[in-house]
């Protein structure tokens, strides 16, 4: 072969290893850089969190049978094109409630295990919702609860939403139970609260132990 044959070759291989790394897991079957999306950043953080002490949940298959829904409202699962996140799409019907006869009638929640409860006595904590407005009939707030169930709770917050993925977080002090907690904390996500059926998208949520700020 001639030499300029073989510059024709050498380029054309080199052409092809960069075609390989642009295009990452559609030329490659997986994707040499990690997460490329929001949604699988998101769950990829959340996972890492757990593996740390905290609680996560997301609405992929494994962690989707730990959520509870109240009525009044809808909850769909939309699958993305990653093998890491899913999306979960909640629109309330029904006004949010400043006194609930429990909290598990309030919308989409998801029960923390008392064990974290226990470890988090007298420390504060950080929720996060990792939460967008919905493509149609979007709403531009969501509103968020944390509650112990035996020593306080959060109260309703609401988060501004825009178009873009973004984590929401409440700072909470786990009041001091010298007996220790018996209950199970729970979170719950309302996406309306005026009750007229607007929706977000929810990637999923954590719960972390956060130091104090020093004085």
């Amino acid at each position: 072969m001639s030499r300029n044959g073989l510059l024709i070759v050498a380029a054309v291989i080199l052409a092809l290893g960069a075609a390989a790394v642009f295009l990452g897991s559609n030329y490659l079957g997986t994707n040499l850089f990690g997460p490329t999306s929001l949604e699988d950043r998101f769950a990829n953080d959340m996972q890492k969190i757990t593996s740390e002490g905290g609680f996560a949940a997301t609405f992929t298959d494994a962690d989707s049978r730990r959520w509870q829904l109240a009525d009044g409202h809808k909850f769909e699962r939309l699958a993305l094109d990653s093998s890491n996140a899913a999306l979960g799409r909640l629109s309330s019907s029904v006004p949010v409630d400043a006194t609930p006869p429990s909290w598990e009638s309030q919308g989409l929640s998801i029960e923390l295990p008392i064990s974290f409860a226990q470890q988090s006595n007298g420390k504060r904590i950080e929720i996060g919702i990792a939460a967008r407005s919905a493509r149609s009939n979007p709403s531009n707030v969501l509103t968020a609860v944390f509650a112990t169930r035996q020593a306080g709770n959060s109260g309703w917050r609401n988060f501004k939403l825009s178009s873009e993925l973004k984590i929401h977080t409440i700072l909470f002090d786990m009041p001091f139970v010298e007996s220790g907690y018996t209950s199970k904390p729970i979170v719950v996500l309302h996406s309306d609260a005026a009750g007229r059926g607007r929706a977000v998208e929810i990637v999923g949520l954590y719960v972390k132990l956060v130091p104090r700020a020093q004085p």
